[in-house]
């Protein structure tokens, strides 16, 4: 590494792993097959260190912050306005999932998981949607 200052360093590092993500991937994926039992000790002994001691909610809420940028709070205040129903069929959610814009990770609101595995295999597009809706108008006796 070109520098002696280790956050100079790390730095550069990530700056490096951006720009060369295909071939860091490909290395970690590598390196996770020849390694199975390695990499399966690294991946228990990091998730017990980062949800070690904090309750089920904290730990939703930590997952909600990182992969969303919202709060449990407010994943639980979007339940309340659509009237714990899925926004697709509008059975009760027992389970949701936080569905978003894969591109622009816009946040659309909750699912049932049958209805977000639904429009993900039809590629968040409305086209395809259009299309599957033509098929079963087509097919409806």
């Amino acid at each position: 590494m070109p520098y002696k200052d280790p956050d100079r360093a790390r730095a550069y590092l990530r700056e490096w792993q951006k720009r060369n993500r295909d071939k860091c991937n490909a290395y970690t994926r590598a390196w996770n097959e020849k390694n199975p039992e390695k990499h399966k000790a690294i991946q228990n002994k990091s998730n017990h260190r980062r949800y070690e001691g904090r309750s089920k909610e904290e730990i939703r809420d930590m997952c909600y912050r990182q992969k969303y940028g919202l709060t449990l709070d407010q994943v639980e205040e979007m339940y309340e306005v659509q009237g714990g129903r899925c926004a697709i069929c509008q059975r009760p959610l027992d389970r949701y999932t936080v569905d978003h814009d894969h591109e622009t990770n816009k946040v659309r609101g909750l699912l049932c998981t049958a209805c977000n595995t639904g429009i993900g295999h039809l590629g968040d597009s409305i086209e395809m949607l259009e299309r599957a809706l033509d098929y079963l108008r087509c097919h409806t006796d």
